[in-house]
Order: structure tokens, then sequence, then C-alpha cells
């Protein structure tokens, strides 16, 4: 008797401390890889660059001194998509991001 193929799974879709992650992971890479985003480690040495506290949104920290910027959901899965891609540099300039960003103002 032949057997069914098995259904592919459905994709669970990430939360965002798992998202935060990620980003903080790839980040961390580039500063310790050479540092091309000329970023100083938050709060001294071993903090995070990406960090998720509860909340709707993602804190990314590239400056200790200069504060953090919020991702939404959509914004950072567009970073970290980008990340994965290959992209190096700050959210801020991501085509994917700004993508994301501009699809909304336009609702």
């Amino acid at each position: 008797m032949p057997t069914k193929p098995a259904k592919p799974r459905a994709k669970t879709p990430m939360k965002l401390d798992e998202i935060a992650r990620r980003i903080d992971s790839h980040l961390r890479g580039f500063y310790a890889h050479g540092n091309p985003l000329q970023m100083w480690s938050p709060c001294g040495t071993g903090g995070s660059f990406a960090m998720y506290s509860g909340g709707s949104k993602i804190a990314l920290l590239y400056v200790s001194y200069q504060g953090p910027s919020y991702l939404t959901k959509a914004e950072a899965i567009a970073y970290l998509e980008a990340l994965d891609g290959g992209y190096v540099g700050r959210h801020f300039y991501c085509p994917a991001v700004v993508k994301v960003r501009e699809a909304k103002v336009r609702r």
C-alpha cells in the first residue's frame, strides 16, 4: 500500500524575543569582526544591540549614549531577513525596512 507524502508543516510565526535575539546575533557578529557599522558596545561590554522587553516593538541600540530606536514586528522581520540575506548596515538605511515604513505611511 503506497504511503501518502508528508504534509508540509506550516511555519510558526517568530516571536519578538526570538527576532531580537537573531538581530542581536548579527549585530554582535559585525561588532566582533571589524565593526563595519562603527558601533560602540552598548552598556559597556557585553550589552545587547537588540532587545525585547515586552510590548510590541524591538529596541535597537547601536551607540550607548544615543539611546535606542524601535522597530515594529514587521520592520524587525524585514531587517532580519535582510541581515540573513547578507545586508550589512543599520536598519535606518535598509531598503526592506524603508519599504515597510513607506507602505505603512501610504495606508
